[in-house]
Protein backbone atom coordinates (compact mmCIF):
# COMPACT_ATOMS: atom_id res chain seq x y z
CA UNK A 1 0.00 0.00 0.00
CA UNK A 2 1.28 3.71 -0.21
CA UNK A 3 -0.22 6.27 0.97
CA UNK A 4 -1.45 9.14 -1.86
CA UNK A 5 -0.93 12.79 -0.45
CA UNK A 6 0.89 15.97 -1.26
CA UNK A 7 4.01 14.66 -0.03
CA UNK A 8 3.92 11.61 -2.34
CA UNK A 9 3.55 13.68 -5.66
CA UNK A 10 6.20 16.11 -3.79
CA UNK A 11 9.08 13.48 -2.99
CA UNK A 12 8.10 11.10 -5.19
CA UNK A 13 7.76 8.23 -2.53
CA UNK A 14 5.15 5.60 -1.66
CA UNK A 15 5.26 7.19 2.29
CA UNK A 16 5.37 10.49 3.34
CA UNK A 17 8.44 9.37 5.85
CA UNK A 18 12.03 10.56 5.95
CA UNK A 19 14.78 9.05 7.39
CA UNK A 20 17.47 11.54 7.54
CA UNK A 21 19.52 10.02 10.69
CA UNK A 22 22.39 12.01 11.95
CA UNK A 23 23.39 9.53 14.96
CA UNK A 24 24.46 6.61 12.04
CA UNK A 25 26.35 6.80 8.84
CA UNK A 26 24.40 4.78 6.45
CA UNK A 27 25.71 2.13 4.20
CA UNK A 28 25.07 2.25 0.46
CA UNK A 29 23.09 -0.96 0.79
CA UNK A 30 21.31 0.46 3.65
CA UNK A 31 20.13 3.72 2.26
CA UNK A 32 18.74 1.19 -1.10
CA UNK A 33 16.48 -0.65 1.50
CA UNK A 34 15.29 2.07 2.85
CA UNK A 35 14.49 3.52 -0.67
CA UNK A 36 12.73 0.41 -1.54
CA UNK A 37 10.92 0.31 1.53
CA UNK A 38 8.85 3.47 0.14
CA UNK A 39 10.85 5.81 2.22
CA UNK A 40 12.87 8.91 1.39
CA UNK A 41 16.11 8.14 2.44
CA UNK A 42 19.18 10.51 2.51
CA UNK A 43 22.86 9.90 2.19
CA UNK A 44 25.00 12.13 4.52
CA UNK A 45 27.98 13.57 3.05
CA UNK A 46 30.74 14.08 5.70
CA UNK A 47 33.60 15.71 6.41
CA UNK A 48 35.99 13.36 5.05
CA UNK A 49 33.87 12.93 1.61
CA UNK A 50 35.18 14.27 -1.67
CA UNK A 51 33.28 14.07 -4.96
CA UNK A 52 34.86 10.84 -5.90
CA UNK A 53 33.63 8.93 -2.40
CA UNK A 54 29.82 10.67 -3.46
CA UNK A 55 29.94 9.58 -6.71
CA UNK A 56 30.88 6.11 -5.63
CA UNK A 57 28.06 5.91 -3.10
CA UNK A 58 25.17 7.00 -5.42
CA UNK A 59 26.36 4.64 -7.74
CA UNK A 60 26.48 1.58 -5.43
CA UNK A 61 22.79 3.00 -4.41
CA UNK A 62 21.37 3.12 -7.36
CA UNK A 63 22.47 -0.30 -8.83
CA UNK A 64 20.35 -1.60 -5.81
CA UNK A 65 17.12 0.53 -5.84
CA UNK A 66 15.18 2.33 -8.86
CA UNK A 67 13.43 4.56 -6.41
CA UNK A 68 14.52 8.15 -5.20
CA UNK A 69 17.19 8.79 -2.21
CA UNK A 70 18.40 12.27 -1.56
CA UNK A 71 21.95 13.88 -0.32
CA UNK A 72 22.14 15.48 2.72
CA UNK A 73 24.70 18.21 2.66
CA UNK A 74 26.07 21.15 5.13
CA UNK A 75 28.76 23.31 4.64
CA UNK A 76 32.20 22.47 6.65
CA UNK A 77 33.85 25.92 7.34
CA UNK A 78 36.92 23.38 7.03
CA UNK A 79 36.07 22.31 3.82
CA UNK A 80 37.52 23.84 0.75
CA UNK A 81 34.56 25.86 -1.13
CA UNK A 82 35.66 24.35 -4.32
CA UNK A 83 35.34 20.42 -3.13
CA UNK A 84 31.34 21.38 -2.24
CA UNK A 85 31.34 22.64 -5.92
CA UNK A 86 32.29 19.31 -7.35
CA UNK A 87 30.17 17.77 -4.69
CA UNK A 88 26.74 19.19 -6.05
CA UNK A 89 28.14 19.07 -10.08
CA UNK A 90 27.97 15.15 -8.65
CA UNK A 91 24.87 15.60 -7.41
CA UNK A 92 23.48 17.18 -10.17
CA UNK A 93 25.01 14.78 -12.96
CA UNK A 94 23.65 11.57 -11.28
CA UNK A 95 19.69 13.53 -11.21
CA UNK A 96 19.77 13.14 -7.29
CA UNK A 97 16.46 14.89 -7.06
CA UNK A 98 16.61 15.98 -3.46
CA UNK A 99 18.98 17.88 -0.99
CA UNK A 100 18.38 18.71 2.27
CA UNK A 101 20.54 21.11 4.14
CA UNK A 102 20.66 24.16 7.45
CA UNK A 103 19.58 27.87 7.28
CA UNK A 104 23.24 28.63 7.04
CA UNK A 105 24.42 26.91 4.43
CA UNK A 106 20.76 27.21 2.03
CA UNK A 107 22.30 30.61 0.06
CA UNK A 108 25.75 28.96 -1.31
CA UNK A 109 23.71 26.05 -1.89
CA UNK A 110 20.68 27.98 -3.92
CA UNK A 111 23.47 29.50 -5.81
CA UNK A 112 25.16 26.58 -6.88
CA UNK A 113 22.37 24.55 -7.92
CA UNK A 114 20.96 27.07 -9.83
CA UNK A 115 17.82 25.29 -11.40
CA UNK A 116 14.85 23.58 -10.21
CA UNK A 117 16.07 19.86 -10.76
CA UNK A 118 16.79 19.41 -7.13
CA UNK A 119 14.47 20.20 -4.42
CA UNK A 120 16.03 21.84 -1.23
CA UNK A 121 14.75 20.97 2.30
CA UNK A 122 16.15 23.27 5.01
CA UNK A 123 16.29 21.84 8.53
CA UNK A 124 14.47 24.92 10.66
CA UNK A 125 13.91 25.12 14.40
CA UNK A 126 11.81 28.38 14.29
CA UNK A 127 9.14 30.03 12.59
CA UNK A 128 12.21 32.84 12.20
CA UNK A 129 14.29 30.23 10.54
CA UNK A 130 11.36 29.39 8.45
CA UNK A 131 10.31 32.41 6.87
CA UNK A 132 13.92 33.03 6.01
CA UNK A 133 14.75 29.55 4.54
CA UNK A 134 11.04 30.87 2.37
CA UNK A 135 12.98 33.56 1.45
CA UNK A 136 16.26 32.45 -0.12
CA UNK A 137 14.28 30.41 -1.56
CA UNK A 138 14.01 26.62 -0.51
CA UNK A 139 11.69 24.28 -1.63
CA UNK A 140 9.67 22.79 1.36
CA UNK A 141 11.32 23.08 5.84
CA UNK A 142 11.81 19.94 7.83
CA UNK A 143 10.86 21.99 11.12
CA UNK A 144 12.50 20.20 14.43
CA UNK A 145 10.26 20.37 17.23
CA UNK A 146 11.30 20.36 20.60
CA UNK A 147 10.59 16.69 20.80
CA UNK A 148 13.65 16.01 18.43
CA UNK A 149 17.09 15.80 19.79
CA UNK A 150 18.67 18.63 17.60
CA UNK A 151 15.24 20.72 18.60
CA UNK A 152 15.45 19.70 22.20
CA UNK A 153 19.33 21.09 22.19
CA UNK A 154 18.28 24.59 20.46
CA UNK A 155 15.08 25.28 22.89
CA UNK A 156 13.04 24.59 19.79
CA UNK A 157 9.21 24.93 21.14
CA UNK A 158 6.67 21.83 20.94
CA UNK A 159 6.32 20.51 17.66
CA UNK A 160 2.32 20.51 18.51
CA UNK A 161 2.69 24.26 18.91
CA UNK A 162 5.16 24.99 16.15
CA UNK A 163 4.17 22.94 13.13
CA UNK A 164 0.97 24.56 12.98
CA UNK A 165 2.28 27.95 13.45
CA UNK A 166 4.47 27.84 10.24
CA UNK A 167 1.54 26.09 8.51
CA UNK A 168 0.19 29.50 8.83
CA UNK A 169 2.46 31.80 7.85
CA UNK A 170 4.21 30.09 4.99
CA UNK A 171 3.66 29.02 1.50
CA UNK A 172 6.03 26.32 1.08
CA UNK A 173 5.86 22.38 2.45
CA UNK A 174 6.54 21.42 5.83
CA UNK A 175 7.89 18.31 6.72
CA UNK A 176 7.78 17.32 11.22
CA UNK A 177 10.20 16.47 13.27
CA UNK A 178 10.11 15.53 16.69
CA UNK A 179 7.79 13.14 18.34
CA UNK A 180 6.49 11.86 15.54
CA UNK A 181 7.96 7.97 14.84
CA UNK A 182 4.95 6.44 15.22
CA UNK A 183 1.82 5.41 12.87
CA UNK A 184 -0.52 7.61 15.22
CA UNK A 185 2.32 10.22 15.31
CA UNK A 186 2.52 10.33 11.28
CA UNK A 187 -1.52 10.89 11.72
CA UNK A 188 -0.73 13.71 14.09
CA UNK A 189 1.69 15.34 12.20
CA UNK A 190 -1.03 15.33 9.14
CA UNK A 191 -3.50 16.80 11.33
CA UNK A 192 -1.40 19.61 12.50
CA UNK A 193 -0.89 20.62 8.74
CA UNK A 194 2.27 18.65 7.86
CA UNK A 195 2.71 16.69 4.32
CA UNK A 196 5.55 14.58 5.67
CA UNK A 197 7.52 13.11 8.50
CA UNK A 198 11.31 13.05 9.03
CA UNK A 199 11.76 9.95 11.81
CA UNK A 200 15.05 10.25 13.90
CA UNK A 201 15.16 7.01 14.97
CA UNK A 202 17.43 5.22 12.67
CA UNK A 203 16.03 2.75 10.80
CA UNK A 204 19.56 2.13 8.22
CA UNK A 205 21.12 -0.95 10.08
CA UNK A 206 17.36 -2.35 11.09
CA UNK A 207 16.77 -5.68 8.82
CA UNK A 208 13.15 -5.48 9.88
CA UNK A 209 12.77 -1.56 8.40
CA UNK A 210 10.22 -3.13 5.66
CA UNK A 211 7.64 -4.69 9.41
CA UNK A 212 8.26 -1.13 11.38
CA UNK A 213 7.19 0.98 8.56
CA UNK A 214 4.49 -1.09 7.23
CA UNK A 215 3.20 -1.14 11.00
CA UNK A 216 3.56 2.59 10.91
CA UNK A 217 1.67 3.41 7.61
CA UNK A 218 -1.05 1.22 8.77
CA UNK A 219 -1.32 2.33 12.17
CA UNK A 220 -1.69 5.61 11.00
CA UNK A 221 -4.49 4.64 7.98
CA UNK A 222 -6.64 3.24 10.98
CA UNK A 223 -6.59 6.42 12.92
CA UNK A 224 -7.19 9.00 9.68
CA UNK A 225 -9.00 8.07 6.70
CA UNK A 226 -6.06 7.79 3.99
CA UNK A 227 -6.50 6.60 0.60
CA UNK A 228 -4.31 3.28 0.20
CA UNK A 229 -3.38 2.06 -3.14
CA UNK A 230 -0.75 -1.16 -3.90
CA UNK A 231 2.52 -0.94 -3.93
CA UNK A 232 4.23 -1.45 -7.81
Amino acid sequence: MKIESRSHQLLAVDYPLIQSCDSCIASPESIAMLANSGVLPFVMVTEEDTQFSIFEKITKIKLLTSNPFGVKLVLEKSKNYKVYCEIVTVIKNNKISVLETDIESLSVLSELIDDKSIQIFCRCYSLVDAKLAQSKGCDGVIMMGGESIEGEGRKSISSLLLIPHCVENLNVPIIACGGFDSGKGLAAAFSLGAQAVAMERCLASCSDAQIIINDIVIQACKVVNFHLAPLK
